[in-house]
């Protein structure tokens, strides 16, 4: 699972769309998208806006499991 991946789930698990979340971390809709899609990084500051609002630790978001397949 891939970090976009791990952030969708989060946003999931705490019931926002990915409009809510972009107006938490102020940007856009389709950025949020890109990033769940693996289709962009967020940079330093966008990753810790994100994991204060998904009330996550960084290292839950950035760390890979190992069980994952690539």
């Amino acid at each position: 699972m891939h970090m976009g991946e791990r952030i969708r789930q989060r946003r999931k698990q705490l019931k926002l769309t990915a409009a809510q979340l972009a107006k938490l971390v102020r940007c856009s809709r389709s950025y949020i998208s890109k990033i769940e899609n693996g289709q962009r990084q967020p940079s330093i500051t966008m990753l810790l806006r994100l994991c204060q609002a998904l009330a996550c630790a960084t290292i839950d978001i950035l760390s890979e499991d190992p069980n994952d397949k690539p």
